[in-house]
């Protein structure tokens, strides 16, 4: 399924309902609908299913109308960044050029305004616990807000109720609220990006610059350090790479309903699986975008992306992720649940439906003939599987002419 353009191989940029003018971060709410921040035309598009190639948006939040494209003015969005779903199903969403976080209530109209505003503080000098400049959000499993403020390298946290020009309640990333060092070690960030919370409610940070995903244990402290570097060998190392265990500039982060963790890799131009238990220096069991875990080619196919940005977890454990440098949004489904995503099948014919369901799980990363029936993903050895079989075979061929010869 491709939303913002009418092909799996166009890349037209526009201000229309069916386009897109820079996909940034993307969310699904509890109805299954999917949201698109669009950096580029300042407003947050919601698209329902069920899912059509190239459909247009249901409605927008943060300008006036689909006709505006750029900053609007007033209580409207500009450049927004990453967006969230609370409990009650209201909609926050970053605004980079005005500071700020705004909240849209549900039910939401054609470019209403926000109800509350946290932050919209002049970023100059030193940080403040009411200033920050905002990247991903995410909701934790009490209801406190979480901002990464990629400008002064940390994370912080809002608790509830919201208020006006609110402060923050704890920072990750630094030690105190005053600081901005993107040194690297273990309770250090560089440019954090998106956020996650996992089952258990532990925190995860796509720690952009430094090339890795972080993990904080629940429960959080004010400059904790991190327990777990995905990405890096260490939790002192910040290298980019481009194998199966390092990643380059990783921007989105998610877990699906399966408890994976997908990040998305975009300096390399893929998305990648870690599987449970998680540690530092893991491998990837998946990648999406690449034929090799050594390849970062960009491209504009049904199986590549260009510059992507951000991911997130439909039902069943499909995956939408934010195809950036194409501009355009990407689902993929989990092979496990093939039969009953909501995708263009549904108002076509049943031979148009497998070839779609073929081509989708297809472009999920290397050697996928090898994928389990579980689509949980690739064995961790399969080049090594094969030299084996292949001397065992060797070995039985000369055993049998040994035999025939007399010896």
């Amino acid at each position: 399924m491709v939303i913002g353009q009418t092909g799996f191989n166009s890349t037209a940029q526009g201000t229309e309902r069916d386009q897109l003018g820079s996909p940034q971060f993307i969310a699904v709410d509890n109805s299954g609908n999917l949201w698109v921040s669009d950096y580029q035309n300042g407003w947050v598009t919601e698209y329902t299913p069920p899912f059509t190639n190239g459909e247009s948006a249901a409605l927008e939040v943060g300008a006036a109308n689909f006709s505006w494209s750029g900053c609007a003015t007033g209580n409207a969005l500009c450049e927004p960044s990453g967006i969230a779903f609370d409990a009650s199903g209201n909609l926050w969403a970053g605004d980079t050029q005005n500071a700020s976080v705004q909240e849209f209530k549900a039910p939401f109209s054609i470019g209403e305004g926000s109800s509350v505003l946290l932050g919209g503080e002049y970023l100059g000098g030193t940080p403040t616990r009411t200033g920050f400049e905002p990247a991903g959000l995410a909701f934790d499993q009490s209801g406190n807000l979480w901002v990464a403020d990629g400008g002064s390298n940390r994370v912080l946290e809002f608790t509830p109720p919201f208020s006006a020009r609110e402060a923050a309640s704890l920072v990750i990333g630094q030690p105190n609220f005053t600081t901005s060092s993107n040194n690297a070690n273990q309770s250090m960030l560089s440019n954090p990006s998106s956020l996650a919370f996992d089952h258990s409610g532990n925190l995860w940070v796509a720690d952009t610059y430094d090339n890795r995903v972080l993990e904080f244990k629940t429960p959080f402290s004010n400059g904790e350090s991190a327990s777990i570097a995905i990405g890096q060998p260490n939790l002192l190392s910040l290298a980019e790479n481009t194998t199966q265990s390092t990643l380059n500039q990783p921007d989105g982060i998610a877990f699906d309903t399966h408890g994976n963790l997908w990040v998305v890799d975009t300096g390399n131009n893929r998305v990648a699986e870690f599987t449970p238990p998680f540690s530092t220096g893991m491998d990837a069991s998946v990648i999406i975008g690449q034929d090799s875990y050594f390849y970062s080619t960009a491209g504009v196919d049904q199986s590549s992306l260009y510059g992507p940005d951000s991911v997130a977890a439909g039902s069943g454990g499909n995956l939408w992720v934010a195809d950036t440098g194409n501009y355009r949004v990407l689902l993929f489904v989990d092979p496990s649940s093939a039969a009953t995503v909501s995708t263009t099948a549904e108002a076509s014919s049943a031979p148009q439906a497998q070839t779609s369901s073929a081509q989708a799980t297809s472009s999920v990363g290397t050697t996928t003939e090898a994928l389990s029936s579980s689509g949980q993903g690739v064995p961790e050895f399969p080049y090594q599987a094969a030299l084996v079989g292949i001397f065992t075979l060797v070995l039985a061929a000369s055993y049998v002419l040994a035999r025939r010869r007399g010896f």
